[in-house]
């Protein structure tokens, strides 16, 4: 996965765009805000470098990582110094206590897009967990060191770590928490925080400072993409691309005699993803090699019923 990439200097801010490569919107986390800017979400375009704001974030919670479930697009953070999960409005900057794991200051979380799974990983302890993000009940995989931060799962259900000071790139066996070093070269970062993946599996993380980079997965090269300018407070960061389902996939909804089908197409192929319906069922399928998947679920009571998944909603009346 090697990019010709393009150096240039706007208002003394280094950006490097790489050659080809579709622009990303991600959305980052600070806490501190700095020089002039307040605490909250801001937007950063991968090929300008600009960030703006987009919502202010009340509070003193420390939310060191963000992670999208893929099912339903209700993006997580976790709280470091109590590893305590929320829920996040993006657009607004709400958050809602939703469970304390109980773990040793977990500052990373990522979901598996193939099962929906969460994984955090401790900081202090380099441990792998899977967690509930129900009720935040975890089972302790193994120890992943030298892998401390960054996790974050490829479309194909690989999960990648980074060492925290050298930004070396590894893989995490998610069975027994073996690391499997792939590469590091380019820019050094200053202890690494937050990292997040498109659907199309293009992998970026954020240092406390305030710089955002891309990763290459083949190699591990990094690619210093910006500095936010504001110094150190930068922690988590999402990109909201369509789950795993990819960003042209399509859902649709019909009910007829009791039976509420759901359909989706242009998924991404060869994935699994999970259907869950506003009664409270949910049912997983996996999407063919043209990315379409179905669910029926039976005795559907009268009424307008709502479908989700990757984020996406579709209505039918029964």
């Amino acid at each position: 996965m090697t990019r010709q990439v393009l150096m240039v200097v706007v208002g003394g801010l280094l950006l490097v765009a790489a050659d080809g490569s579709r622009a990303v919107e991600l959305i980052c986390f600070d806490e501190n805000g700095g020089n002039g800017n307040p605490r909250g979400l801001y937007n950063f375009d991968t090929d300008t470098g600009n960030i703006t704001l987009r919502t202010t974030v009340g509070g003193n919670e420390r939310f060191f990582s963000l992670a999208q479930r893929p099912s339903d697009g209700t993006v997580f953070a976790v709280q470091v110094n109590a590893s305590n999960l929320f829920t996040i409005d993006v657009d607004t900057g709400a958050f809602q206590f939703v469970a304390a794991t109980g773990l040793d200051t977990v500052a990373d979380i990522s979901f598996d897009p193939r099962t929906d799974k969460l994984y955090g990983l401790g900081r202090n302890s380099s441990l792998l967990y899977e967690i509930d993000p129900g009720n935040g009940a975890s089972r302790q995989i193994g120890n992943a060191a030298p892998v401390r931060s960054g996790i974050s799962f490829a479309p194909d259900g690989t999960l990648y770590g980074l060492d925290v000071f050298s930004g070396d790139l590894y893989t995490i066996d998610i069975n027994t928490a073996q690391p499997t070093r792939v590469g590091g070269s380019g820019p050094d970062p200053n202890t690494i925080e937050d990292a997040t993946m498109t659907a199309d599996g293009r992998m970026f993380f954020t240092d406390w400072p305030g710089q955002i980079y891309e990763i290459d997965l083949d190699t591990g090269a990094r690619t210093l993409l910006g500095d936010t300018r504001m110094g150190t407070g930068l922690s988590g960061l999402v990109t909201l691309s369509g789950g795993q389902c990819g960003d042209n996939a399509k859902l649709s909804a019909k009910c007829k005699r009791g039976t509420f089908i759901a359909k989706i197409k242009k998924a991404n192929p060869g994935i699994v993803v999970t259907f869950q319906l506003s009664t409270g069922e949910s049912i997983q399928a996996s999407t063919n090699n043209r990315g379409k998947a179905k669910a029926k679920f039976k005795d559907v009571p009268p009424g307008r019923h709502t479908v989700r998944v990757c984020g996406l909603e579709a209505e039918a009346a029964c």
